[in-house]
């Protein structure tokens, strides 16, 4: 259990960095610099850099859920997928329900990282729709 641990981790390393770089194309397609002279065009900036990466977030997760059937590209590559707590694959109403709780995890993440560390189900989706990660 606890590689299928290890391996989580580095699959929500992995997708994080390609959250990452497409929020960085996003940033560079839509020329937002953070070079102002005046500290209220700064801070609209800085919202909409903010915006935008939780978008970036939302969209790749929202489109591994709809297009992969829940599998990000860093599930996959380690080879991890979620099933329901009967083994059986998630319905698109599932992982529609994940994908939200995903984001929801992020606005509360002192307590989403207590739960991926300690409980039992690891994330926030996993503990409220008793889904779970196998390989």
């Amino acid at each position: 259990m606890k590689s299928l641990k290890r391996d989580r981790i580095i699959a929500l390393i992995i997708d994080m960095l390609i959250v990452l770089i497409g929020y960085n194309l996003l940033i560079n397609l839509l020329n937002i610099t953070t070079e102002e002279r005046h500290l209220w065009h700064l801070r609209i900036k800085i919202y909409w850099k903010a915006i935008l990466l939780g978008c970036s977030y939302l969209f790749y997760f929202w489109l591994m859920d709809v297009f992969l059937a829940g599998k990000t590209l860093g599930k996959t590559l380690l080879k991890i997928r979620v099933v329901s707590s009967e083994g059986l694959p998630l319905t698109w109403k599932t992982r529609l329900i994940r994908t939200v709780l995903k984001v929801i995890g992020i606005l509360i993440l002192p307590v989403a990282a207590v739960l991926f560390l300690w409980a039992r189900s690891f994330t926030v989706q996993d503990q409220v729709l008793g889904t779970r990660a196998i390989r």
